[in-house]
């Protein structure tokens, strides 16, 4: 009996060293995941989307918000998951991606008078579109800001930038983090609020960027990946992650 629980005591022992990404909590192993304090909307909705997850199907989740750089070092080393990453060609080499958690979409405004149809970058020639100071979406976007549209930098954010907008002193502004992002700008004035059906969203984004929730490959963690995925997709058939996302849209238009 001894050497049997010495045996057992050595298999659980060699099992935390191999995956530090799993600790013992009361009843079950924890999985670590780190995401940073930046974007709140994004992660807030990717975090209440995991947790609403967890609570159905209890995969004994740790949600944990740190820097992004150390997130995203604690992720390489093999840590936990990393929250919100986007996947490019050196990185596919390094994690196993789950599927999309959140498309960040960058939108154009317009005003309802002034809106125009929109496929690429070539539309907005000659209009003064305005977005973040030193924002960048890719070659094309640059290539834009050179030869075909008057980019007009804004210290101030998206709800300055709507503002501007009313008053006729641009003709687009970007707005990140796709709908809420709008709602949460309009939310911020009371003037914009009063005017809000005076606003018209482009059906086409400048640029969509999928988030996704990544594991180091040495963890180990496709088994949990493809588990999580499918439950994901069960939510979102359900209507349970639009649900969410409602309520944090009520949330911003109530002020909170």
């Amino acid at each position: 009996m001894k050497a049997t629980k010495r045996l057992f005591s050595s298999l659980i022992i060699l099992l935390l060293w191999l995956n530090p990404a799993i600790t013992l909590g009361d009843s079950q192993p924890s999985i670590a995941i780190f995401y940073p304090p930046v974007k709140p909307i994004k992660y807030n909705l990717m975090v209440k989307t995991l947790k609403h997850l967890d609570g159905k199907h209890k995969y004994g989740l740790k949600i944990e918000m740190t820097p992004w750089k150390r997130a995203y070092s604690r992720g390489l080393n093999g840590t936990g998951g990393v929250l919100g990453l986007s996947k490019n060609k050196e990185r596919l080499e390094l994690f196993d991606y789950s599927a999309v958690l959140y498309v960040d979409k960058i939108l154009l405004v317009t005003l309802k008078e002034k809106a125009f149809p929109f496929s690429t970058i070539d539309d907005l020639k000659g209009k003064l579109v305005g977005g973040n100071a030193g924002s960048s979406y890719g070659d094309e976007f640059e290539r834009g800001k050179k030869h075909i549209f008057i980019y007009e930098e804004d210290y101030r954010g998206a709800t300055n930038r709507l503002k501007k907008l009313l008053q006729h002193r641009i003709d687009v502004a970007l707005i990140g983090t796709g709908r809420l992002g709008f709602e949460e700008a309009l939310s911020q004035d009371a003037a914009l609020l009063a005017n809000k059906d005076k606003f018209a969203i482009l059906p086409t984004p400048l640029v969509e960027d999928p988030n996704f929730l990544g594991f180091a490959k040495k963890m180990g963690m496709k088994e949990f990946i493809n588990r999580l995925n499918q439950d994901l997709k069960q939510a979102q058939m359900a209507g349970e992650i639009d649900a969410i996302i409602e309520r944090q849209v009520q949330r911003l238009r109530n002020g909170n």
